[in-house]
This record gives structure tokens, sequence and C-alpha cells, in this order.
């Protein structure tokens, strides 16, 4: 074979990277420059779980288990979400400082890896399509508009570049009966990120049974459906310690809320600007389509296939309901997370296109220089609207969704790009354009497409990285021993950077965090919102026993218990003089333990301090001392607070103490546990302290712990909270707690140190009689307690963590983790690798078996077919359409 029969292969990597390199060049991006492509989701999870696994691959931390995340957690789903590629393994090499330009390396290495195997599956399903439309097509997928505007969660890049060779792998399997590569891919995929692996399960249940009954001859027909029933199950069971571990953990999660309610009365046609967008970066796709109209080569099964496949695929797109159950039921940013699905579909709709042309004419310079114009005019104008519409263009950085301005400018230049191609495949149709010409009209349109898509996607969000540049100064290059946590004053640093940097960390944020311990969380005070569970808030009571002993701050942030130990960055570390160890004996039966009841946050402060440290004397809750133009009323639970006049004057509450003892004072204003990213009374106050202004907007989505107003010690403090609107909450109210008390009552713990061993955390203690060890470690179902050797019962309290019964003597105390349903995956595993061997030498052979299997198959098929489109499509419509109708009877 020739060196130019490659050339379909060899070119989309190289205009890909090329066209990727110009882009990084003009915007100083790395290695062009100092700035990074990282926002968003890709700073706040991308960047520190992948710190988080390079200490993994250097041997420092456990697959398994990461006491740097949510005070110790389940790691091996969050590994399987986020940072599963291949493409990871090569963190070992950098430094975590330098990850915030390795992230460039990897978006520009994973579109361009997209170049070559959507060329590959070109070159495999449309021989005839010539060189330079699968160069074209090639590189569109590569940087359409779901890899230009999703990449912040950098591994769905992955799904993206794996999804051609699935589709290539589904023909081979139904048309040639060779199933390897599709059970390859699609195990690949799970593995890689089993999220997105959902939808391309929902994909293959509607696609290859249509695939078969479409284009499958009728003798063919049964055989394809075995093939892709028993190599899906094959594929099930070796994949089961991915999808089987990772579904136990996220069912545990807070991710998810009222599925059916959200279906029932969300709007029916939500974001659907957010998902066109996604589409219409790539033009070509919408040009190409009413080409088909009433032309011969609908009567290709091929064609017909692509085109009812399409149908399936962009119905979700305009109805809300659907796209949910392609999301798992719900969604909160990102809201066609399967968009390569339907992009590459419309690109081999526009690939059979291209096939049909037939002959091409000698180029009319007239219509040629008319077209070029076109382009250079829609050059000209994208350039134009991309630095003057700058302020409008940016909603999707700032708030990641589409204003309806911004959407009107990006479908307008897409209408335009439109155009340009339809009339071009028009004048190539009539013999007025050459096929050199056209491929050269439809590039330039094309690459103008992609520059308007990476400028305002990623143009407009590029930074110097300087936030994570400051915090990788704080990197823990030492052993941390015996197991202590670190926390921040405010929230300076994404959450999960904490550990990220190397060091243990109540904090965390991805769609694994757990709802009990997130809650638990929450009624001690410590903020946190959606997914998130940060360490700012709480108070010295529950840092003390949550064993966080050292504080990330301002210099003059820190109270008189904490003394800075590291000076030599804009952010300091300081160690909290009060500290308790992990481990906390105690008489007291865990029965009587169990929960955190929750009536207030300093209910919870005083519970905390009588059942772990024997006294609550170092709380003080304080009454307020005047309140002016509005009421304070507590009924039914909560304090109801409204303005007299709120158009004339606001409420205000003020507190004046007389402090004797020194005492470290809180403010709080919290109502319910819930997930939600805002609430009712959230900026409802202002609070002054002294006549200074602490914080002109609480509670907040970044800031809604308890508030810490400051120390005090023999002196009077006067505290004016102002309330800038109406609100009911459980939790209200200023209260103190005296340092000196508190440490007296810490002193007398007795208690032991734990050693974190990968998944193992470890302590000795010698106990004189009967008691029991409560530990500030997260409760999960995959921990195992073991004294001195022997298993033991590991107790949940205080809502989300652990107690074990200590006997008289010496205690070796063992905990062990596994992930919950580790154990029966590892077994599924096996019974499929045997049945791929007894498949192999045995099975195949036997014509009888195969042929009751066949048939089977075939009708498992429709079964799987008709259940997805009943479930995904039907179901969520109708609930939706019933409360609509609903609603009009009702008026």
């Amino acid at each position: 074979m020739t060196t130019k029969k490659y050339y379909g292969i060899l070119l989309p990597p190289v205009i890909t990277l090329c066209l990727i390199g110009f882009f990084f060049m003009f915007f100083g991006i790395f290695p062009f420059g100092n700035k990074t492509v990282s926002w968003c989701d890709m700073n706040q999870q991308t960047i520190p779980l992948l710190m988080d696994l390079k200490d993994i691959l250097e041997g420092k931390s456990s697959i398994f288990y990461s006491t740097g995340n949510a005070g110790g957690m389940n790691f091996w789903g969050v590994f399987l979400f986020f940072i599963a590629s291949p493409f990871y393994l090569l963190v070992i090499f950098i430094e975590k400082s330098h990850l915030i330009y390795f992230v460039n390396i990897l978006f520009a290495v994973k579109l361009t890896v997209s170049s070559i195997t959507a060329a590959i599956y070109f070159k495999y399903s449309h021989k005839k399509l010539k060189t330079g439309y699968v160069v074209i097509l090639s590189v569109m997928y590569a940087l359409c508009g779901y890899g230009i505007m999703y990449y912040q969660t950098l591994v769905w890049l992955d799904i993206m570049y794996l999804f051609p060779l699935l589709v290539m792998s589904i023909e081979k399997m139904c048309t040639q009966n060779k199933s390897a590569m599709y059970c390859a891919v699609l195990s690949l995929m799970v593995a890689i990120n089993y999220y997105l692996s959902f939808m391309i399960v929902i994909y293959i249940m509607i696609s290859i049974p249509l695939f078969i009954y479409i284009r499958c001859r009728s003798n063919q027909r049964k055989k394809a459906a075995f093939s892709f029933i028993s190599s899906s199950f094959i594929s099930l069971l070796i994949t089961a310690p991915v999808w089987l571990c990772s579904f136990l953990q996220i069912s545990e999660s807070a991710r998810g809320g009222n599925t059916i309610s959200g279906i029932m009365y969300d709007n029916m046609f939500k974001n659907t600007g957010n998902k066109l967008s996604v589409i219409m970066c790539t033009a070509l796709c919408a040009a190409v389509i009413p080409f088909f109209i009433k032309n011969k080569i609908t009567r290709k099964k091929s064609v017909q296939y692509n085109l009812i496949l399409l149908a399936f695929m962009t119905a979700p797109v305009f109805l809300d309901p659907i796209n949910k159950m392609w999301h798992t039921g719900s969604y909160q940013c990102f809201p066609l997370r399967y968009g390569f699905i339907i992009i590459l579909t419309l690109l081999t709709l526009s690939a059979h296109y291209f096939e049909s042309i037939g002959e091409y004419g000698k180029t009319s310079y007239g219509f040629a220089v008319i077209l070029i114009i076109l382009v250079l005019s829609f050059f000209a104008v994208s350039v134009y609207t991309v630095k003057t519409k700058k302020n409008t263009l940016t909603s999707y950085v700032n708030i990641l969704h589409i204003s309806k301005d911004s959407l009107k400018i990006l479908m307008t230049l897409a209408v335009f790009a439109c155009l340009i191609y339809i009339i071009s495949i028009i004048t190539v149709r009539q013999k007025l354009l050459s096929y050199k010409m056209f491929c050269l009209i439809i590039s330039g349109v094309f690459i103008t497409e992609f520059s308007i898509s990476a400028s305002v996607n990623i143009g407009y969000a590029v930074n110097d990285g300087e936030i994570f540049t400051s915090s990788a100064s704080l990197e823990n290059k030492t052993a941390q021993e015996p197991y202590y946590r670190t926390k921040t004053e405010k929230k300076y640093l994404h959450v999960n950077m904490i550990g990220g940097l190397g060091y243990n960390s109540i904090s965390h944020y991805t769609s694994l965090t757990s709802e009990q311990y997130m809650y638990a969380m929450k009624k001690l005070g410590y903020s946190s919102y959606w997914m998130e569970v940060g360490s700012n808030g709480g108070t010295i009571l529950t840092d003390a026993l949550l064993s966080i002993k050292y504080s990330i701050g301002e210099y003059f942030g820190f109270n008189s218990c904490q003394s800075i130990i590291k000076t030599d960055s804009k952010l300091k570390i300081a160690e909290n003089k009060i500290c308790c160890p992990i481990g906390i004996l105690s008489n007291t039966a865990p029965e009587k333990m169990s929960d955190l009841d929750f009536d207030d946050r300093f209910s919870v402060q005083s519970k905390l301090a009588e059942r772990l440290l024997g006294s609550d004397e170092m709380l003080h809750k304080y009454n307020s001392s005047y309140i002016a133009d509005g009421t304070v009323k507590y009924k039914n639970g909560k304090y109801i607070i409204t303005a007299a006049e709120p158009d004339k004057a606001l409420c205000q509450i003020r507190y004046s103490l007389n402090i004797k003892e020194n005492q470290i004072l809180y403010f709080d204003v919290f109502d319910r546990l819930s997930n939600n990213i805002s609430e009712n009374y959230y900026e409802s106050v202002k609070v002054y302290v002294n006549g200074n202004c602490i914080t002109s907007s609480y509670p907040s989505q970044k800031n809604n712990g308890i508030l810490k107003l400051g120390e005090f010690n023999n002196e009077s403090v006067e505290i004016i909270i102002i309330m800038t609107k109406d609100i009911a909450v459980k939790s209200f109210g200023v209260f103190g707690i005296e340092t000196e008390t508190f440490k007296y009552y810490t002193d007398k713990l007795q208690g032991c140190d734990f050693y974190s061993h990968g998944r193992f955390i470890t302590a000795n203690l010698n106990t004189e009689h009967e008691s029991y060890l409560y530990m500030a470690i997260p409760y999960d179902k995959g921990l195992t307690a073991y004294i001195n050797g022997k298993k033991t019962t590991l107790y949940k309290v205080n809502d989300s963590f652990c107690a074990v019964k200590m006997q008289p003597g010496k205690n070796s105390i063992k905990l062990s983790f596994m992930p919950p349903g580790m154990v029966i995956s590892l077994i599924m595993l096996i019974a499929g690798i045997v049945t791929i061997i007894v498949w192999k030498l045995k099975l195949s052979r036997l014509s009888r078996p195969r042929q009751i299997l066949c048939k089977l198959s075939s009708l498992f098929c429709i079964i799987c077919f008709t259940g997805t489109f009943i479930f995904i499509y039907i179901i969520p419509t109708a609930l939706r359409l019933a409360v609509w109708i609903s609603d009009l009877i009702s008026k």
C-alpha cells in the first residue's frame, strides 16, 4: 500500500494539532506562553484529582481509600469517574506545580487522537469517500463544539475519541460477526468513565437493534443479535469491578434529587439553546440534512439507519424530560454530555452525501470568487463579533450557560456558515466547482467556525493560573504522621486542592460526595453546597474533635490558639494548639451517640462537647440586647425574623456583650439539610463587630458555615446584625467558646493517634477496662475493624463517624477498607474470563445450542430496544405532558 493511501489517517492529526497550536500561540497558552486552558471543573476537580493520582502512582496513598478527601473516603469510584484515562499515567513524570500547564497538552493530545479515530472510522465505513472528505470530517469531529465546550471534565474527551471505534466495531460485529473489537472498546469505555458509559449503553440499546433490523439481511439478524447480546454480557461481567462498585458508591452520594419531580415540572424545552450551540459549532451537520429530502440516497439502508438514529439522538435536544433520562435523571450544567454521538451521526450522514456526489466539474471562477468572498466575509464578521461582543459572549465562561443575547449572536454566525455550506454544495452539484476547490471552501468555513468556538469557549477563559500557582507553593512534601488534618480558615483554595497538595482533609467535591457525610458536616457548621463539602466554617471545638491540627489562612487571620509554622507563601500554615487525636476513649455506649439530633447548630456543638468531652461549660449562647425596626420570633422550631416596614428600614439586631474570659465568638444562620446550590435565606445578613464590617453578604454559596466573628478577652463587644430580607431559619444567633476551658477538657481526654497506610488505618491503645473508642473517621460500608487481629463490630455514631469497643489491656486497632461490591465484582470478572475461554474452546462449535441462543438473543434484542424506548423516551415525555394537560384543565 502506498503512503498516499494513508493520507486520510495521517493528515487529520497533523491539521488538528496545527490548528490547536495556532490557537494556543494567539492566546499565549502554554507551551507558547504562560497561560492555561484550565477553568471551572478542571480547576476544581481534574487537576486536584490528578495530584491525588500522582500520589497514588508514587505509593503515597491508595487507589481504594483516600484520607485527603472527605475525612477519608472510598476513592475507587472517584478514580473511575474522573482520572481513569490511560493518558493520566503520565502525571508520574510531572511536578504537581506544573499540572496547570500539563492539562493544556492533554487537551490537545486527546482532540488529536479523536481526529485519528474518526479518520479510521470514516476510512473503514465509507470506503468510497474521497481522502479530502475523510480529512475534513475527521478534523471537524475532533474540533467540534463538544470538545471545545465540555473539555473541563477532561476524561470525557477519552470517551469522545473512543466513540468512532465503537461505531466501527458495531458495524463489524453486525455485518461480519466479529465481536471482539466491540467487546474490547465497550469495556474500555466503561473502565475509563462509567458515567458517560451510561449514555453509551442507551446508545447501543437503540442503535444496535436498529442496525440489525435495518442494515442486516434477514438471515444475518439472529447471528448479529447473538453477537450483540453475548459480547455485551461478557463486557458486563469483565467490567463489574468498575460499574458495580461505582453504582454502590454513587447510590450513597448526595447527587440525584427528585428525578420524577424534575421531569414532571421543569420546562419541557429547557436548555435547548445551550444544547444546539454544541452541535452548531459544526454547521455543515445542519447544512447537509436538507439535501436528503426526496433524494435517491435515502434508499440506501445505511442512510435510512443513520437518519432514524439521528431522530432518536436529537429528540432529547428539544425534549428535556428525555434529556434528563439520558443524564441518569438529572444534570446541573453541560446539558448535552453525549453530544459527540449526535455530531458523529451528523458527520456520518455528511459522508454518505459526499459519497453520493458523482462527477465533479471544473471550477467556475465567477462562482469560486463569490464563495471565497463569502468565506472571507464570514471570517471578518466573526473576528469583529468576537472582539466587539466580548461582554455578551462571555456568558458561558462566566455561568456555564449561554445567555439569550449570546445565543442569538452565535446562532446568527452558525446560520451564516450554514448558508455558505449550502451554496457550496449546490454549486458543486451543478458541477461549477471542482472537488479541490469545494474542499478548500468548506475547510475555510470550518476553520472560521473553530476560531469562533475556541475563542468564545476557551480564549475568554484562559488565565495565568495564579490561584493554582499560589496553592502549589503549599505542597506537603513530607509524610504527615500521625494522622491529622488540615483546613482553610476561609475558602482560599478549591476544596479538593488540600488533599491534592498532600494533606489529610475533611473537604471534597465530586459527584461521589456521601450524603450522610455532607449533612453531618453541615450540622457541625462547615460550609457546603451542591456536591461540595468545604473545610471553612466550623468552630474551634469541631476542628479539634475532627483532629484538624493545621490551618491555611492569611497572616492576621489566625487566633491565639494557633501558631504560624510556614510563611514562605502568600497563604500561611498555622498549627492548632488545641487538637484531639483521631481516637477518643469514652464509656458512653454507641447507641446513645448514634445521631446528631438537629435543633440548631449551637445545640449540635453542645451535644458533641457533652458526649466526647464530658461537659459543654466552655460554650455560651448569647441573647440579643436590642431589636430595632423588626421582630424576632421563635415558632415551630424556627427563628422568624421580619422587618416592621421593609420599604423604610431594615431590621437590626444588636448584641452587647461583656467578655471576661478569652472567647472566640461565632454567628450562625442556617435552616435545612440539602445540597441546593442556593437557599432563600442566603445573602440575608450584614454583620458588624465593634463597627467593623465582618461580612456584607452572609450566608452565601461559598460561605454558609458558622461565621467566626473574632477572638476577644476582657473587653466589651458590640455586634450588629442587619437583616437585608425576612427569613425563617432553624439556627440563628451568636455564641462563644472559652478557649482555656476548652483546652482544659481536651487535655483530660484519653485517646490515641492513628496512622494511615494506604487502605489501612492503625492505632494502639491500652485500656484499664471495657470502653469505646470514638474515631473521627467517616463511616463507610467498606470499612472493616479488627482488634488484636479479630474482626469486631464497627458502629456508626454521630451521624457519620465510627466507634469500636475496646477490651481491657492492649488493643491493636486496624481499619481495613475495600470498596463495597468489590468481592462479588471480582467473581463476575473471573466468570467473564471463563466464559470467553469456554466459548472459544467449545460452545462456538456446537450448532444446536448456538441456534437456540440466537433465537433468544433476537427476542432479547427487541426487548432491549422496546424497554429503552419506553423508559427513556415515552414515560418521561408522557409524565411532563400529563402535568401540562392538567395545568391547562385547571386554568
